[in-house]
């Protein structure tokens, strides 16, 4: 997220925030129904990337979200990033503030 409303909020210009924590049932609404596939693009860190215009985050290395994955996943990310079994803390460290839940919320009830 990108705004005057982020810098006096949060003193950054830009933000990171989840989906579900924007959802507000008038502007901004869960669609549920339809499948989604997910393509994860991997950086020697966090990155903030354009497609299509529109920004998005790259896949957040760490223990938690690797761990998270399937086996066969896991497996990959392991033989890419080996230090994530001997320096964990080496990663994990975000292109932008993430915000939390309750901070999510109230940004996205402010006006733009």
């Amino acid at each position: 997220m990108i705004g005057w409303q982020a810098q006096v909020m949060f003193g950054e210009g830009e933000v990171l925030a989840a989906a579900k924590y924007l959802v507000n049932g008038d502007t901004i609404y869960q669609k549920f129904g339809t499948e989604v596939e997910y393509f994860h693009i991997v950086f020697e860190r966090h990155e903030i990337i354009y497609a299509e215009g529109i920004a998005s985050e790259s896949f957040l290395v760490s223990a938690e979200s690797v761990s998270q994955q399937e086996q066969h996943t896991y497996d990959e990310l392991i033989a890419l990033f080996p230090e994530l079994t001997t320096s964990p803390e080496r990663f994990n460290k975000s292109a932008r503030r993430t915000l939390k839940s309750h901070e999510a919320s109230l940004l996205s009830q402010t006006k733009h």
